[in-house]
């Protein structure tokens, strides 16, 4: 109130009255904090009048005046105290949804104002609500504060309100967190085509227990009748198929699932317990048709309760009442709970970028996610893992680190909040794969290979042999998958350290990250007096050793006689070749005293060893004595590796590590590489060697002249 002195300006204009005009020889002063400090304002004086601008308030103080003359005579002070408020009031209401004929109770933290204010007025200051149409504010003056004052709904328009208030010294507040929905007499509804229903109306209105309820009048015409009925449930099951969520049910209409929205209400189907709490709080409401009214309840499965609200009978009908066998051709009238103003549209939250592997997995090293589906004038917030609401700005919002749960929904300016959107898993991984490279290779590596192994911190994706990197030897097979790998790599001959890493750039992690350099690279140190175990083996003229296997601590190859790095029938060979080559002793002594059957010192299982391009060899044994032409048994051994058989050895143990536990005859064994086919022993036998086939475990002879046929061979590197 205009001079009153309480106010929310410090900076302020002061005037004041003299008594008489200040003479030559006068000087007026003024304080505005009670005597304590004082300031010359003579030259702010014309006649009897003061205007001194530029004064500050401070906090509640008094102000004073008073005229010295030059000797220092001063006159009488005068003081008026004042009151500088700065600090908004807070506005409380309660929310609920009213008619516009009742009233509502209001708080306010001081004595001022109270303005119930629609809420698509844009408030910014007092002006702003009292220049709105008037059916959307109210006002009333709170004479006591943090108490019910009663404050009337009667002239607003259908709508949500917000209550601001205003202190003494004019301090507006911020809206209320509470809000009130004002509904009419009489609400207008569109059609419903969908469920073949005209245009309708909401009428003689009932509160109920702090829940609102209308007539459904059907036909129109504002009042109700007979004409109004609805003789299908079926048809509420239609529209009325919405938890109070927004979440839509595909089915007969229930307690839970009974809302929708027409024409921006929220508006649900009374069930039973709605249906008797109107009988009982007061009978058939005015302006209500005396009948039996639908009720949301199931009774069965396509079978709905409803209850007369007159008598309170309950009983309950087939949803398709028309239905000749089990209908009743009754009808049933519907009453409607008005729930409140519907909120904004549902958003739709969708990642910007997801990154990786897979783009529908929501895992990604991009933070941002976008909303659409956004209604102007609304604000919208997100929520995180099911915490607080936090308003966002523009059309996006930043994901955490890490694994969690994301929704959103819309507000409009009266504060009506809309469904939230359905929860959405997303991982925010911004990190690039981290490996671990071990060995399980004790000590030095002396022949074969060194078995290595990497295991990432998370799943990575496109890592392939060629990411690997040795300092020395040869890259074997690359196994595994998700995090964890393996890889055996074979050092060359001599002595060293193999340096074992992984290149940069060259994969990612499921997100999307580029994996960066091995922080941590493995050193093998290896002593190769053989290249038993090495992938390949070059015998230069003589071709090569391929397709490797361990057996009982041992490592035998396919000799690949013509170099071409696959098995083919130019491998095939006879014994009278092996003889020339492979007839030497352990110790490197020739055999010159035991002949075999075509009266050449060949080879036999003493006099079996050989050298080809520098390599030291061995052409296996039969590995158990001959029994003559049959199929061998299997046994229990199984698979490669250094495990002792304890009936097979050589050639016979290969065959058994790979026909499976069974003691059957007639099983394959062929190593992986090897021809499935007949191979070479050093074992004499009748008028030659005796060969085994991998392929059904057959021992037999074969002529060393290769009269009855040529064979492939296995050769052991020692």
């Amino acid at each position: 109130t205009a001079g009153d002195l309480n106010t929310n300006t410090a900076a302020q204009t002061i005037t004041a009255t003299l008594s008489a005009g200040l003479t030559t020889y006068d000087i007026l002063y003024g304080s505005t904090n009670g005597g304590s400090t004082w300031t010359d304002i003579t030259s702010k004086v014309t006649g009897n009048a003061i205007s001194w601008d530029g004064a500050t308030l401070t906090s509640s103080n008094r102000l004073q005046f008073k005229v010295s003359d030059v000797a220092g005579n001063t006159g009488p002070t005068t003081t008026v105290a004042y009151v500088l408020d700065t600090v908004a009031p807070t506005a409380t209401v309660t929310t609920a949804t009213l008619l516009s004929t009742d009233s509502t109770s209001v708080q306010s933290s001081e004595v001022g104002t109270a303005y119930l204010v629609k809420g698509t007025v844009t408030v910014t200051n007092l002006a702003s609500i009292t220049s709105a149409i008037d059916a959307q504010w109210n006002t009333v003056s709170v004479a006591t504060a943090n108490s019910n004052t009663t404050l009337s709904l009667s002239g607003l328009e259908q709508g949500t309100y917000k209550l601001y208030t205003v202190d003494a010294a004019g301090n507006l507040s911020s809206a209320s967190a509470g809000g009130v929905t004002v509904m009419p007499a009489v609400i207008s509804l569109s059609s419903v085509p969908a469920a073949g229903l005209a245009a309708s109306k909401l009428i003689a209105p009932v509160k109920v227990g702090g829940n609102l309820y209308y007539f459904w009048d059907l036909s129109g015409n504002g009042s109700s009748a007979a004409n109004d009925n609805l003789v299908n449930h079926n048809t509420l099951d239609t529209i009325f198929n919405q938890s109070s969520t927004g979440s839509t049910l595909v089915g007969d209409t229930t307690d839970t699932q009974r809302y929708t929205t027409i024409d921006g209400l929220r508006l649900a189907v009374t069930t039973l317990t709605n249906l008797s709490s109107i009988r009982t709080g007061g009978g058939l409401p005015a302006g209500w048709f005396n009948g039996d009214y639908w009720a949301a309840t199931v009774a069965s499965p396509d079978n709905h309760q409803f209850e007369n609200i007159s008598s309170g009978a309950i009983f309950s009908d087939y949803d398709n009442t028309q239905d000749a066998t089990w209908g009743s051709y009754a009808n049933y009238y519907v009453a409607l709970q008005v729930v409140g103003i519907a909120g904004p549209a549902v958003p739709t939250l969708a990642l910007a970028t997801d990154s990786g592997s897979s783009s529908s997995d929501g895992i990604t090293n991009v933070a941002t996610v976008n909303l659409s589906n956004l209604v102007a004038n609304t604000t919208w917030q997100y929520q995180i893992d099911g915490g607080t609401w936090t308003t966002g700005t523009g059309a996006s919002f930043n994901l955490l680190s890490g694994t969690h749960t994301y929704a959103a929904h819309q507000t409009d300016q009266s504060g009506n909040v809309g469904f939230d959107t359905a929860t959405f898993t997303y991982t925010l991984d911004t990190t690039a794969p981290s490996v671990t490279i071990a060995d399980t290779t004790a000590g030095v590596v002396n022949s074969g290979y060194a078995h290595f192994t990497f295991t990432f911190n998370e799943t990575v994706a496109g890592f392939i042999s060629s990411d690997i990197t040795a300092s020395v030897g040869a890259l074997g097979t690359l196994t595994g998958s998700g995090a964890s790998y393996a890889m055996d790599i074979t050092p060359p001959m001599g002595s060293g350290n193999m340096v074992v890493g992984i290149t940069t750039g060259s994969f990612t992690d499921v997100a999307g990250n580029v994996n960066s350099v091995a922080t941590a690279l493995d050193v093998q140190s290896y002593n190769m007096l053989s290249q038993a175990g090495q992938a390949v083996v070059n015998l230069a003229g003589s071709g090569k050793l391929i397709a490797p296997i361990e057996v009982e601590g041992k490592w035998y190859y396919f000799w690949d006689r013509n170099g071409d790095g696959t098995t083919s029938a130019s491998d095939l060979t006879t014994h009278d070749v092996l003889d020339a080559i492979f007839n030497h002793d352990i110790n490197g002594v020739t055999n010159t005293t035991v002949a075999n059957a075509d009266g050449l010192f060949g080879t036999t299982d003493v006099y079996r060893y050989g050298t080809l391009n520098g390599v030291q060899l061995a052409l296996p044994t039969l590995g158990a004595n001959y029994p003559g032409n049959q199929w061998m048994p299997g046994t229990s051994a199984s698979g490669a590796g250094t495990a002792t058989n304890a009936t097979y050895n050589d050639l016979l143990a290969v065959w058994d590590a790979l026909n499976g536990t069974g003691t059957a005859t007639q099983t394959a064994g062929t190593p992986t590489g090897w021809q499935a086919s007949s191979y070479l022993t050093s074992t004499p036998a009748g008028s030659g060697h005796v060969f085994i086939s991998t392929l059904n475990g057959l021992v037999n002879v074969s002529l060393d002249n290769g009269n009855n046929g040529s064979s492939f061979v296995a050769l052991q590197i020692l």
